[in-house]
Order: C-alpha cells, then sequence, then structure tokens
C-alpha cells in the first residue's frame, strides 16, 4: 500500500509514517524468502508459489499501474480480497510444506482437513481486519464481508466458521498438539473479534497476525 500516492486508510498512512522500517522489514523478508526458495524449494512448490503469486499480481496489477485503489475489476468483486489473502496464507503455511515430495495429500482426507481448517482460520483473521477496514473499503470501492452485509451479519458468518472449525477438529486424525493449538486460536480470535473496536491499529496488525505464530512456535518446541 506505500505506492499508492493518496492516502486512503489506516494502513497507506502508516505505511508513509513508518516507511523506512516498512522497506527494511520489506527487505529482510525478500532476502529470507529468496534463501529459502533457492536453497530448499523443490519443483512443486516452485508450482504453488508461482500460482499464488501470480493470483496476487492479477488481483492488484491495475493497482501498481495506475496508483490508484480505484481500480481492477477483481478488486470490485464480492468477497475475493479475503478468499485471495485467506488462500496466501494457507498456501504458504501449509500447502507449500506439505507439497515438498509431491501432492500425493490431495489423496488423503485428513490433509486436506488439515488445508481446509487453516484456511478457514486465515479467513477468520482476515474478516477481522475487514471490520477495522470498513471505512477504507467503502471509500476505494473494495467489496468485502462487512462492507456488503454489515458488521451483525458478519459477526454471524463469522461464528458459524468457528463452529465449522470445531466440528472439523472432531474429525481430523493429526497430532493432539495441532487440535490444542486451533482451540486456542480460536480462543484468542474470539476475544479479539468481541474487542476489535477497542485495538489501536498497531496492536491489531501484531495480535491479529501473531495468532499464526502459535502454531510454529508450538511445534517446534513439541519436535524438541
Amino acid at each position: 500500500m506505500c505506492y499508492i500516492k493518496e492516502v486512503k486508510s489506516e494502513l497507506s498512512a502508516w505505511c508513509r509514517k513508518n516507511t523506512i522500517l516498512v522497506y527494511i522489514l520489506s527487505g529482510l523478508g525478500l532476502a529470507g524468502s529468496i534463501y529459502i526458495i533457492v536453497d530448499w524449494f523443490t519443483y512443486n512448490q516452485y508450482v504453488i508459489l508461482g500460482a499464488i503469486a501470480l493470483l496476487c499480481l492479477i488481483y492488484e496489477w491495475n493497482v501498481i499501474l495506475s496508483k490508484s485503489v480505484h481500480s481492477g475489476f477483481l478488486r470490485e468483486l464480492p468477497f475475493l480480497k479475503s478468499i485471495i489473502l485467506a488462500l496466501a496464507w494457507v498456501s504458504i503455511t501449509s500447502i507449500l510444506p506439505i507439497s515438498e515430495d509431491g501432492f500425493q495429500w490431495v489423496h488423503d482426507i485428513h490433509c486436506l482437513l488439515f488445508i481446509l481448517i487453516r484456511f478457514l482460520t486465515c479467513f477468520l483473521i482476515v474478516i477481522l481486519f475487514d471490520f477495522r477496514d470498513v471505512s477504507s473499503d467503502e471509500k476505494t470501492g473494495v467489496r468485502t464481508i462487512p462492507v456488503i452485509l454489515g458488521a451483525t451479519v458478519t459477526a454471524y458468518i463469522w461464528y458459524v466458521i468457528v463452529l465449522v472449525i470445531v466440528l472439523l477438529l472432531l474429525f481430523i486424525e493429526v497430532h493432539t498438539y495441532f487440535v490444542t493449538i486451533r482451540f486456542v486460536q480460536l480462543i484468542f480470535l474470539l476475544f479479539f473479534l468481541r474487542t476489535r473496536n477497542a485495538i489501536t491499529f498497531e496492536a491489531s496488525m501484531l495480535l491479529w497476525d501473531g495468532v499464526l505464530i502459535i502454531s510454529p512456535l508450538t511445534g517446534l518446541l513439541f519436535s524438541l
């Protein structure tokens, strides 16, 4: 969002205010990503990464060219922003790792459930950010769920997704820590939903995105 000339949202305003920090963190992230991709990725993972990168590029392409958040027909399609963000997150955190040795996982129902649970969890987090960005999304024509359906209906949908995740956790055969951590994440997310209006912009970026860090950290602890 730092490439947008006109400040349209809290995110773009924050980027402009912290430009140096944004570039430093982006540079470190890019360097680390290049190292991992070059040294560790297999052909299958390149295919997945390329597909996600292409999807995100198409979504943002007209915006990058015109410097305007009003450009791009994809941005006007209902709910697409939320779906693309959740899909990108689950692809990087779940599909890429399990595709190292191929795509055999597509025939494993429990792997598919694992990916679905991760996607729905990411989708819940995306909706939290959609709640936060309603004002700017309305101005820029991005048709997120809260913009179209309103806060009350979106909250009900959010709770239904939580219920679906809980039901899926009852059927999936995975390590106990995965199920436990997923319930912990849901508890945090429920708390964040109830307190979303009291959380500052900076805190939302740290806390809501930070929920996803719980899984790898606990996985690392269990592997020791």
